[in-house]
């Protein structure tokens, strides 16, 4: 699909023009937005749902660690970089629609 954009959006005198794809949206003018409008509405999505599953995991081995020390630690580090990873993840959808307004 990435070749059939490229094509698309370059015609035979080398110059840029705008492509539709409807499954994102919206017209793109360039590679770079057509990129950040892939990740905005498909990678980001898939990525907090992996975050929230690590979360609900982590939940798990630290309620069946039954005082483990090593097993609670493993948990808290779990929860703690599955949180992190969502904080950057809203952080780089707030860079992204403040840099390209519209994804």
């Amino acid at each position: 699909m990435l070749s059939i954009l490229l094509a698309q959006a370059t015609s035979t005198t080398g110059t840029s023009a705008a492509v539709n794809v409807p499954e994102l949206g919206g017209t793109f003018s360039s590679i770079g937005d057509y990129i950040a409008a892939l990740i905005t509405n498909y990678g980001m999505p898939i990525a907090v749902m992996a975050a929230v599953i690590v979360i609900i995991y982590a939940g798990f081995l630290y309620i069946h660690s039954a005082g483990n020390s090593d097993a609670t630690g493993s948990a808290k580090e779990l929860i703690t970089g599955a949180i992190i990873g969502l904080v950057t993840l809203l952080l780089i959808g707030y860079f992204l629609a403040l840099v390209i307004p519209g994804i």
